[in-house]
């Protein structure tokens, strides 16, 4: 479940879902060279979230920017 995504009124359903599991995908933004987007790691590591909350039931926060490039 995208946090991003539920309406305030489905918050509390979607943390009894998940039992109160919480994904919180960091990224970053940084050159890959010329053939690969600056986004690439935070696309990346959203698709992750995506497919572990696919696996268990988790609510995925929206990326956080790693700032430490």
């Amino acid at each position: 479940m995208n946090w991003e995504k539920l309406r305030p009124d489905q918050m509390p359903e979607a943390i009894e879902r998940s039992g109160g599991l919480c994904i919180l995908p960091l990224g970053c933004t940084e050159k890959h060279g010329a053939h690969l987007p600056l986004g690439t790691d935070s696309f990346e590591v959203r698709h992750h979230a995506e497919q572990a909350a696919a696996l268990e039931e988790a609510v995925i926060f929206p990326v956080a920017p790693w700032l430490g490039v």
